[in-house]
């Protein structure tokens, strides 16, 4: 088995308080996504459309081995991703997860290495995810309180000054509250998914339209290798 981190599949941007956070290759972080699309050229609408059309090709194609993202129906358990493949024969590549606060969407996702199981891959990711925010909540907590102090203790502020470093510090708190409540979710409720990728022949995957909790199969291409699957749970209003 090959000894490498499981590797992270990036959303789009949050908003500017998580502009801060940086992004570190093969570990997790927080990015937020459009919760609907991953194209400006494409509405859900189009790639549903563009699904149809594939799946009626893959009929004639059965043993053709190709790649496909899963849009399910909601948020569900991880041990969904499992149930799939042992039920249709695919191979899962990857998964994705979002969480929702207010009206942003945090996303990530995770590339599952050769030779590793999902339940390995899941613990492994989660582990990563959850050292990351209580990292980053002890960053930013000393931050405040250091900015804090600062601006007690200094005795002629700038006024303008002084008032970016308040926005600093109130940018700063509502993040540790966003990743706090990030930490908690995921202690109590475990690492939830709304899609996947995955490997099969069309056979395989054409037996996917009999899972009552998949929502959408779109075959992956030169055009879309970059997508994820389509979050069902905010973006029903879109479509």
């Amino acid at each position: 088995m090959k000894n490498k981190k499981n590797k992270l599949i990036i959303g789009g941007l949050f908003f500017t308080t998580l502009m801060a956070i940086g992004i570190v290759f093969n570990t997790p972080t927080l990015k937020a996504e459009n919760p609907a699309l991953n194209s400006d050229e494409f509405t859900i609408s189009d790639r549903i459309n563009t699904s149809e059309k594939e799946l009626k090709i893959l009929e004639e194609n059965t043993n053709q081995e190709i790649e496909a993202l899963i849009s399910l129906d909601g948020q569900h358990e991880v041990e969904i991703a499992k149930a799939i493949s042992t039920e249709t024969g695919i191979e899962i590549e990857a998964m994705y997860h979002a969480y929702t606060y207010e009206d942003e969407v945090i996303s990530g996702g995770f590339i599952l290495e050769e030779d590793q199981t999902i339940e390995d891959a899941v613990v492994k990711y989660e582990d990563d995810l959850k050292t990351m925010l209580v990292n980053q909540i002890e960053n930013y907590e000393e931050e405040v309180s250091l900015k804090e102090r600062s601006l007690i203790l200094e005795q002629n502020p700038n006024a303008e000054k002084a008032q970016e470093e308040q926005r600093s510090v109130e940018a700063k708190k509502e993040l540790i509250h966003v990743f706090k409540e990030r930490l908690n979710e995921l202690n109590n409720d475990g690492l939830k998914i709304y899609g996947l990728k995955v490997k099969g022949t069309g056979e395989n995957l054409l037996k996917l339209k009999s899972q009552e909790e998949v929502r959408l199969v779109e075959k992956v291409t030169g055009d879309n290798e970059n997508w994820k699957p389509i979050n069902t749970v905010t973006s029903e209003v879109q479509n």
